[in-house]
């Protein structure tokens, strides 16, 4: 986790000095026993639940907007949203993404 924090820092600091304006989106839920049973790389919730938790007290110490991706997914029915990986989403649920990072960058850009 360190070795995480640590780049993230250097990622952000690069984008601040570039001028960017960030909008950090957080990863999204993983259905880890489809997942690890289907694909030889492992994913788990509680480490996933640990990489977006710090990535967002970091995104927010550089005032970057947070768009909380895995909040918004992880409130739909996750079973009828994933593909068989237990990672990607199927095309139905790709629009709801789609839609609200759509909608978090048209914030930005009016405000």
């Amino acid at each position: 986790m360190h070795k995480y924090k640590t780049n993230l820092h250097i990622i952000c600091q690069a984008l601040v000095s570039a001028g960017a304006k960030v909008i950090w989106a957080t990863s999204t839920p993983v259905d880890e026993i489809i997942h690890n049973t289907a694909k030889a790389s492992r994913r788990y919730e509680a480490d996933l639940q640990q990489y977006n938790q710090a990535s967002i007290e970091i995104a927010r110490t550089y005032n970057f907007i947070v768009n909380d991706m895995y909040g918004k997914m992880i409130s739909t029915d996750l079973a009828r949203s994933l593909l068989d990986d237990g990672i990607h989403f199927n095309t139905e649920a790709n629009r709801v993404v789609g839609k609200f990072i759509g909608n978090s960058i048209e914030s930005v850009l009016s405000a």
